[in-house]
């Protein structure tokens, strides 16, 4: 019940779209568009006779600035995960009437389809649609076990592209371009300038943005200390939490064909402060009373893969990795023993830390808020001794640049 509300609330945003019906008229309408990852098996509009159109109903649309046409097309369906690969080069296909996207126009044109199994075509119109074949598939001496170098390939779009892209300067490209959207794009353009003529129209499948912001809030950081034979005291120490500010800078990779997920860089300044007091000895020995103060400064980063659990990352969980760089300190360590001496032991920590952070937030439009918890490598190694640093984020974002998934 809870997805369904999710979806209800945030899954049907309609987009200013225009659709060619099947007599070529242009027809102004609204599409519920999501920046599909698979090319949609149908769509829904509104401001039209109907509410939802297959590929069969229309000749294509455009929305967003992307273009779909409608197609008859033959997919390749042998299997594509590496786990199910075949042991031969043949290819298989069914025919199908799908929604192609356009990714460049004009006399030499290029389209995609991403299905619904997740694999990817590309097709070339040439009176007709052509799909460009690539194929993988396992070495037959290589049946029971799976891995990169028992893969290969068969890449007939190479020849395909030769004949079709038939000019003398871009031959060498062709030789190496990769089967996906964006080296394809490329070599297509380029075709259009060793053409010297006709300019063809690039609409390119973006499937990621970046985005970049401010951020400020406040940590809470906790420390324990563990071992260290010449530091028993400091096991013993009873830390005192420290409250402090944090501010900094992200950039963020958008997945746009996601629900909202994103690659998430962080770089912020920080510190701690913390203080506390213990006792020892006694039975036999002589008793004691400790005093500790550990003062720090930092910068941080933290990069973490935020997963969008709602749309548009309404509700996320992320989880990632953490630096951290010493940029000032301070240790203050006193022992004071009933007998009236006291000592000021040396204290040697590291420069860098590394560590694990996970949070739950929300993104809502340029904002978010975030709260997140970060175990941090030990501030010091010295005589066996471990520091162990926990700190808990409560941080708000204000996105500078920002890319609407749309």
């Amino acid at each position: 019940m809870f997805c369904l509300f999710i979806y209800s609330v945030y899954g049907q945003q309609y987009t200013p779209a225009v659709l060619i019906n099947k007599e070529g008229d242009s027809v102004r309408c609204e599409i519920a568009y999501k920046r599909w990852d698979k090319n949609p098996r149908s769509i829904k509009v509104r401001g039209t006779s109907k509410s939802l159109y297959l590929p069969g109903d229309i000749k294509g649309f455009t929305v967003a600035k992307e273009s779909y046409v409608s197609a008859f097309v033959d997919v390749e369906i042998s299997p594509y995960k590496l786990d199910q690969l075949e042991d031969n080069a043949n290819y298989k296909y069914r025919s199908d009437t799908v929604f192609l996207q356009q990714l460049v126009g004009g006399s030499r044109s290029l389209y995609f389809l991403q299905d619904q199994d997740g694999k990817k075509h590309f097709y070339i119109y040439d009176g007709k649609f052509v799909h460009l074949d690539y194929k993988q598939y396992k070495r037959k001496d290589d049946t029971k076990s799976i891995n990169a170098k028992s893969v290969v390939a068969s890449r007939k779009y190479l020849g395909q592209l030769t004949n079709y892209l038939n000019c003398p300067g871009i031959q060498d490209r062709i030789a190496k371009v990769q089967y996906e959207a964006g080296a394809l794009t490329k070599l297509f353009m380029k075709y259009y300038e060793c053409n010297g003529g006709e300019k063809g129209v690039v609409k390119p499948r973006h499937e990621m943005a970046a985005e970049m912001g401010v951020l400020a809030g406040g940590n809470m950081t906790t420390l324990k200390f563990l071992g260290g034979s010449a530091y028993q005291f400091l096991p013993k120490t009873d830390f005192d939490a420290s409250f402090g500010p944090v501010i900094g800078l992200f950039v963020d990779l958008k997945m746009l064909r996601s629900r909202g997920s994103r690659i998430t860089n962080d770089i912020m300044y920080t510190g701690f402060d913390i203080s506390g007091t213990g006792h020892g000895g006694g039975n036999g020995t002589v008793a004691y009373n400790t005093t500790s103060r550990f003062k720090y400064q930092y910068v941080k980063t933290q990069h973490a893969f935020q997963y969008a659990v709602a749309p548009d990352g309404k509700l996320y969980v992320s989880g990632g990795i953490t630096f951290g760089f010493v940029i000032s300190e301070e240790h203050q360590l006193e022992i004071d023993y009933e007998t009236g001496i006291k000592n000021n032991p040396t204290f040697r920590s590291g420069s860098f830390e590394y560590g694990v952070v996970g949070s739950v937030g929300s993104n809502f439009g340029r904002f978010a808020v975030d709260a997140r918890y970060e175990w941090s490598s030990s501030l010091t190694y010295e005589n066996s001794l471990t520091g162990n640093l926990g700190r808990v984020y409560v941080l708000a974002k204000y996105r500078l640049k920002y890319k609407p998934r749309l």
